[in-house]
């Protein structure tokens, strides 16, 4: 059987050999010369195969050549790549925007805030109060100018029953727009979305409370690049449209209860603290100093004054807030504003510069205080710096008028 099966492989193979012409059609089957063929063929395959295989590592010897050469060269570009032309960063640094607090010293336009606080300790009617505040331009917590604008509210944490439930507790006029994460297109977190909203509603603030489930929705942990990159994208979305965007997030559950809290108690913080404009905690202490005490703290970056403390006392019955009183090293907003406007006063009434210990003197306040209100005024192109001639040591500068300032009011 062996034998047959052997003499039809070589028949049929006599007969393929036939079609391919290397063999005559005038030629009869003979097991003998169909061996011979078959062995010819087989020597000649192994042959075949062994020479491609030696052009194929030559060819791959040659190409890793040419890969490292290409590697130490400066590659040609064959047309000219579309993109922006380098700026002058002298001539936009003249053109730069002045801070415009919206909440002041809480949060300003174009900037993403951070307000982080441990589950249960009143962040969104804290939230809701500023929200309030802002969309009738009154005063947030008695003591912060706002200014007046229209406010988004995307709550994710509460559904719209228990909002409002709030909002009733609270008696606020709610003039501000909402959206939860029920809402159709809202269940999880789209920039396109929210951009296409701000632009067509004309909103100066968003609220979203919070980041943490927002960005979770699709499976997104606190711990992955990816949820950086969105941060990123929503501060970039702050500063496209010069709005302030107000995002709740989360604590890490302490052992006992708080008595500070610095940027490595939010809740991936690595991920998140990197890529936003400021950042404010919000706990209760671990020793209060009165009723319902709770302590509200800017932990940096950019706009609010790190170390800031501001000693908030809440109200259970209708989930109020107030400014008890600041921290030591700190001044009550309304102080703030007042020393501004002095030192205001002074400049341009008598047309003089002034350093840091000057304006303590006029203020009656410390120099450390006078310097940083001076340097805000600054920023916000009220005023004017220069810098003095010095030998050695801290710089030291003098403030005065801005120019276009003063042409402003002498026209």
């Amino acid at each position: 059987m062996a034998a047959m099966d052997r003499q039809i492989d070589g028949e049929a193979e006599f007969q393929i050999l036939q079609q391919r012409q290397v063999l005559s059609f005038n030629e009869t089957y003979d097991p003998a010369k169909a061996e011979l063929y078959l062995a010819k063929r087989k020597a000649d395959d192994n042959k075949n195969r062994l020479e491609a295989q030696a052009t194929e590592s030559r060819s791959i010897s040659k190409a890793s050549k040419s890969v490292s050469h290409e590697s130490r060269s400066i590659p040609k570009v064959s047309r000219p790549i579309e993109a922006a032309e380098p700026r002058s960063a002298a001539k936009s640094l003249k053109l730069r925007k002045p801070t415009v607090w919206i909440v002041s010293e809480f949060g300003a336009a174009g900037a993403l805030v951070i307000l982080a606080a441990e589950k249960g300790t009143g962040k969104s009617s804290l939230c809701y109060a500023m929200a309030a505040a802002i969309s009738d331009g009154s005063k947030f917590l008695n003591q912060c100018e706002t200014v007046e604008s229209k406010v988004l509210i995307w709550q994710a944490d509460e559904s719209e029953g228990d909002m409002f439930n709030k909002l009733a507790i609270m008696d606020l006029q709610a003039s501000f727009d909402f959206v939860t994460n029920a809402d159709i297109g809202w269940h999880r977190f789209d920039l396109d979305l929210l951009r296409n909203k701000i632009r067509k509603h004309c909103y100066s603030v968003v609220f979203i409370d919070s980041i943490t489930t927002i960005f979770s929705q699709e499976g997104t942990r606190v711990n992955d690049t990816e949820y950086a990159y969105q941060i990123y994208d929503l501060r970039q979305l702050a500063d496209e449209e010069n709005c302030l965007i107000v995002c709740t997030d989360h604590l890490r559950k302490p052992e006992t209860q708080r008595q500070q809290v610095d940027m490595n108690d939010i809740i991936g913080a690595g991920q998140k603290t990197a890529a936003v404009s400021d950042v404010w905690a919000l706990w209760k202490p671990k020793e209060p100093q009165f009723d319902e005490h709770f302590v509200l703290k800017c932990l940096g970056k950019r706009n609010c004054k790190q170390g800031t403390v501001w000693n908030l006392q809440g109200n259970e019955e209708d989930y109020s807030w107030a400014l008890h009183s600041v921290g030591d090293e700190s001044l009550l907003p309304t102080i703030r504003i007042d020393y501004k406007q002095q030192i205001l006063k002074l400049i341009y009434e008598s047309k003089e510069w002034f350093t840091g210990k000057d304006l303590a003197d006029v203020l009656g306040c410390n120099e450390r205080h006078a310097r940083n209100l001076a340097k805000e005024l600054f920023i916000e192109t009220e005023i004017d710096r220069k810098r003095l001639p010095s030998g050695g040591g801290r710089c030291r500068y003098v403030y005065g008028p801005n120019q276009l300032n003063t042409q402003e009011q002498s026209s």
